[in-house]
């Protein structure tokens, strides 16, 4: 949260209730020192998942679904459904004036914007990929649109495109096999802009 991931539940001992209870204390703790120190959290920036998975009869591991439910009580205790525990559960920020904001709660399969990544609960790369070939192709399309000298090409790839997308693929965990096929052809197009020679083989 406001730049930072918290984590709590990582005991073997830990079930559903005592992730989201620690997680609670955890994000209180948090914002309360940075209320002491002048600082705050933003309820919009902030967002939290629980990383839950049932078993199949196959052997594998599913998420469990998760749904918004209730907001924790005052006392930083966690509201809990024994028929349905992520439904009843909601995390608060604190906040300057002495209330608790409720935060938004993500599906496993959510994508949202985090230090320039597009990262999802489940560690899916697709949304980020997808948004970064957007990228690259739409510059591609300003370019060639243009009128620009390669050496003005290269500094506006430099300083602009690859500014703007080297740390999230560099942050990725994607394998190069994902990397190739997430962004295809996207930047095999802008290397005659380049003043580079295309050779596909």
């Amino acid at each position: 949260m406001d730049d930072t991931n918290l984590w709590a539940g990582l005991e073997e001992s830990d079930d559903v209730e005592s992730a989201v209870y620690k997680a609670q204390q955890g994000v209180t703790h948090w914002g309360r020192l940075l209320i002491a120190t002048g600082g705050a959290l933003k309820p919009e920036k902030c967002k939290w998942t629980v990383h839950d998975m049932v078993p199949q009869e196959d052997g594998t591991w599913e998420y469990r679904t998760i749904n918004s439910g209730l907001p924790t009580d005052e006392n930083d205790d966690v509201d809990v459904d024994p028929e349905d525990t992520l439904r009843t559960m909601k995390l608060k920020v604190p906040q300057a004036s002495g209330d608790a904001v409720a935060i938004e709660q993500l599906m496993h399969s959510e994508a949202v914007e985090n230090l320039g990544l597009f990262t999802r609960p489940d560690g899916v790369n697709e949304p980020h990929l997808n948004q970064v070939r957007e990228k690259i192709e739409k510059w591609t399309e300003q370019i060639k649109n243009g009128d620009l000298p390669t050496r003005s090409v290269w500094k506006s790839y430099q300083l602009q495109l690859w500014a703007s997308i080297k740390y999230g693929l560099g942050a990725s965990s994607a394998s190069m096999k994902e990397l190739k096929e997430g962004l295809g052809l996207a930047d095999y197009y802008l290397l005659s802009k380049l003043g580079l020679s295309l050779i596909h083989i």
